[in-house]
């Protein structure tokens, strides 16, 4: 298993006002800050965060930003096609790193 990324990210005006124009069912996003959901990775790869979904449940919209700085990237992309024992990975088509049923999260309650 690989630890969960936990680099967060506060949502800015700018940010959620580019979230929001993907936002088909036009509900404001509610979070103020997010963190990476993907697993460890090194600094030059950068971090993601789910921000929300279209009407289309396989389409979904992302930050990506680096932590050391730089612009913050809205983005539109499809759902990561990979399953596991009929469960489906939670990241974006093109994540770097290992599917979600690997990675373990310090905020997932313990069982």
């Amino acid at each position: 298993m690989h630890p969960r990324c936990r680099e967060p990210l506060v949502i800015t005006d700018e940010t959620r006002s580019r979230a929001e124009r993907y936002d088909s069912y036009r509900h404001p996003l509610q979070e103020e800050a997010v963190s990476c959901e993907l697993a460890t990775h090194p600094p030059e790869t950068a971090c993601a965060a789910y921000l929300l979904h279209e009407e289309d449940s396989h389409v979904q919209v992302w930050a990506r930003w680096n932590p050391t700085g730089g612009p913050i990237h809205v983005e539109e992309t499809t759902a990561c096609p990979n399953e596991h024992d009929d469960a489906p990975c939670l990241l974006f088509h093109t994540h770097p790193g290992p599917c979600t049923w690997a990675i373990t999260s310090p905020f997932d309650p313990t069982i």
